[in-house]
């Protein structure tokens, strides 16, 4: 194509093969762009990256959750029914405290209150 291009360039005076030049090089460059773009979807279609999963056990639902970590010890507070808290050291397996549970604040509000 590019020696069909430069035959038709070199007739001295010939306007109009010169703009046909032009349009045929247009031409390829939008085929080309084209092509490029299709090429590059399609391997981002074949190569999609996956998110990592991580499967967790413990009784871990939790609403609301802000999760801290202090050394090598994970806290999750959550709302719900009190504030709830869950800990694990693996950040993978949790356990749920006691304290700030609903049976924790059933328990509270069973005592008698103190007298000074």
């Amino acid at each position: 194509m590019l020696c069909a291009i430069h035959a038709r360039f070199h007739f001295p005076g010939n306007i109009r093969v010169f703009a046909l030049v032009i349009r045929e090089v247009k031409a390829w460059k939008t085929q080309f762009r084209s092509l490029v773009l299709a090429v590059v979807l399609t391997g981002s279609l074949i190569l999609q990256v996956t998110d990592a999963f991580w499967e967790t056990t413990g009784g871990n639902i939790v609403h609301d959750p802000t999760i801290i970590r202090v050394g090598n010890t994970w806290h999750v507070l959550s709302t719900g029914q009190g504030i709830q808290r869950l800990m694990s050291t693996d950040g993978i397996e949790a356990r749920r405290s006691l304290t700030g549970t609903a049976i924790y604040y059933l328990l509270l509000r069973s005592m008698p209150a103190a007298t000074a």
